[in-house]
């Protein structure tokens, strides 16, 4: 069940303030759910800042901007502090990051 910090964490990355709680409740469910299929969550590293992350999957976002409708985002929380990260799939795939495992 997603916690407060992990619904205000995808409200906050996707900049969407008028959000439904419930609907981003359901949709970091969605990804801790993800994380329970036979495939082990992907680690990644930031290749500037060093930082750590674990890939939670794949979404679609529904939003006015910066994103498109249906756009499909990489979801990704920091090993660090637990904060929840959404970036669009071309900028996740385009180098910034390396994976770990």
């Amino acid at each position: 069940m997603a916690t407060d910090a992990q619904i205000d964490a995808l409200i906050a990355a996707l900049g969407m303030p008028d959000m439904a709680r419930e609907k981003a409740a359901a949709a970091v469910d969605a990804c801790d759910a993800a994380l329970g299929s036979e495939a082990p969550p992907r680690r990644w590293r930031h290749k500037r800042r060093g930082s750590t992350y674990v890939e939670l999957g794949l979404a679609q976002v529904q939003a006015a901007e910066p994103l498109a409708d249906h756009e499909v985002v990489v979801v990704y929380r920091a090993e660090e502090d637990g904060e929840l990260w959404v970036r669009r799939k071309s900028e996740f795939l385009d180098g910034r990051f390396e994976p770990l495992s």
